[in-house]
């Protein structure tokens, strides 16, 4: 189970709860059930867990852990936790894992008192992780509004830069709020209060130069044609810079909800806009010409970035092989495949239950499972399962 939710800027999971907390958590009831008391501010509390090894950081977030869906209760033990163990002190980690809690049960009114607790102690100050909590928790509460003012005060915090715009727009688009996404980067006029010449103005917004988007100056000692400059170093064709990493989020957006026409209009707009194409942004267009039914699309698409010389990965070849096989055969997919591994790629789960379908839908099942017997060495458990389903 995880608290946090997975980011871009690599948040890391929760671990499995250890057999200590667990002890640490009957201990706890047992002692309440004794003293009659509700809460860690029992005194006959407080003298059995002092005795206890202290308290260190992880084991806080652990116990938190289990107190996820149960926000007051964490929020009590967070909060006793530094008023008995006098030499523990909450980390950044420690408030984002709690604020997460308090987000999920929507209680934003004490997320921000913690972050304003957050500020006092230099060892625990707020950042990108933080209001990319608070970004989530708010658009998974359609509380859109709230979510870009968040995003306008991150100035008293000195985090309003392009990493924090992504964390706004990728929460935006995880949730289903594309539109609202959209319309921060591509709009002409202003949504939710929200003035969309953000991304392409001449003037200013939330007190900021728009030039901090789209201009030839800089902002916080960064050139600002790392994002949406008009003389952007686009680098090696195929590598994604921080216009490509926001537009690939729009794009993958669309495609989680399956508006293909949506995915299209996006795509030609990119190419409007003079946005680069990434690798990735190549993939998630050619997954979603497989999935809207248009595999010759894909198909095309792939030898598109070949002829640009971009150095295709195993993700690209599994859709590239799926693509060619509805709309070619089986037989130009074995082709690939064998290209793919020519060029030194290792095949994945992903790549031999594609292929696997391919056969039996083709009704060569003895050529399926002669592969499977080829893949021995791989988690063939899932391979078998697939081949049962495709030939069912």
């Amino acid at each position: 189970m995880r608290c946090l939710i997975s980011h871009v800027n690599g948040v890391r999971p929760f671990h499995p709860l250890t057999s200590f907390f667990i002890h640490f958590q009957t201990l706890i009831s047992s002692i309440s059930k004794h003293t009659q008391c509700s809460n860690f501010h029992s005194s006959n509390s407080n003298s059995t867990l002092q005795t206890l090894t202290p308290l260190d950081h992880e084991t806080v977030r652990e116990t938190l852990v289990s107190f996820n869906n149960d926000w007051k209760r964490a929020l009590e033990f967070f909060n006793w936790v530094e008023e008995t163990q006098s030499n523990f002190h909450h980390s950044t980690d420690t408030f984002n894992y709690m604020l997460d809690i308090l987000g999920k049960s929507f209680e934003f009114s004490l997320c921000w008192n913690l972050i304003h607790r957050m500020k006092q102690n230099p060892c625990s100050l707020p950042d990108h992780t933080t209001f990319r909590v608070m970004f989530k928790r708010y658009v998974s509460a359609h509380e859109v509004n709230e979510a870009i003012d968040t995003f306008q005060r991150l100035e008293e915090f000195n985090l309003k830069d392009n990493a924090s715009f992504c964390n706004l727009i990728d929460s935006l688009c995880e949730y289903k709020h594309v539109i609202e996404a959209q319309d921060l980067i591509f709009g002409k006029n202003k949504i939710l209060g929200f003035d969309q010449s953000l991304i392409f103005g001449n003037n200013k917004i939330m007190g900021v130069d728009q030039n901090s988007i789209f201009g030839s100056n800089k902002i916080m000692g960064v050139d600002q044609n790392s994002i949406f400059g008009e003389n952007k170093n686009l680098g090696v064709d195929g590598v994604e810079n921080n216009d490509t990493k926001i537009c690939n989020m729009i794009l993958r957006g669309w495609y989680k909800l399956g508006w293909w026409s949506k995915c299209r209009d996006f795509w030609d707009e990119m190419d409007r806009r003079g946005v680069h194409k990434s690798l990735y942004s190549y993939s998630i267009y050619m997954d979603i010409m497989c999935k809207s039914g248009k595999p010759w699309k894909a198909v095309k698409l792939y030898k598109e970035v070949k002829n640009k010389g971009i150095k295709l990965d195993v993700v690209v070849y599994n859709i590239v092989i799926k693509a060619i096989g509805l709309s070619q055969g089986v037989d130009s997919s074995i082709r690939v495949y064998r290209e793919m591994k020519e060029l030194g790629l290792k095949p994945t789960i992903v790549t031999y239950n594609t292929i696997i379908r391919l056969l039996c839908d083709g009704y060569r099942y003895k050529e399926a499972l002669a592969l499977l017997h080829k893949m021995r060495w791989l988690k063939v458990e899932f391979v078998r399962l697939q081949i049962l389903v495709s030939c069912s």
